[in-house]
């Protein structure tokens, strides 16, 4: 059997004071509308990392959730006009905005979705089988 070797080269990349990597955002997003108490037409933004280092502001739209009452779907609007990126974040305010739903498209393809499913606090009684 032969062996290879793979070598990774080491980058240093620049951010900017304050910007969020490609995950901590939803987190941060999160307690921004927390703080705000986040309604329905209001805007947010936070800054997040880019790729290839620097920084861009990425702006969140609230809208309704229909299709789940009672959440708060964020919208990140489109970084260039024709962009095909979307990305829907949904936020729960009876449960002190935590996120439970996240979604990428791209190409108006679906890529990949993530749902949480809050555990109850240590202590409290585990909900029913389902």
């Amino acid at each position: 059997m032969e062996r290879g070797s793979a070598r990774r080269q080491r980058v240093e990349i620049d951010v900017e004071t304050g910007a969020q990597d490609r995950l901590s955002w939803i987190f941060q997003v999160a307690a921004i509308a927390r703080a705000q108490r986040a309604q329905v037409g209001q805007s947010l933004s936070v800054l997040v990392s880019g790729w290839r280092g620097g920084a861009q502001a990425w702006a969140l739209r609230v809208e309704a959730a229909p299709e789940s009452p009672g959440l708060l779907r964020l919208r990140r609007l489109p970084p260039s006009a024709g962009s095909p990126l979307e990305q829907l974040l949904w936020l729960d305010p009876s449960l002190d905005y935590q996120p439970v739903r996240l979604r990428q498209r791209y190409d108006s393809a679906e890529r990949w979705e993530l749902h949480w499913d809050p555990l109850p606090p240590v202590g409290a009684e585990p909900p029913p089988a389902s």
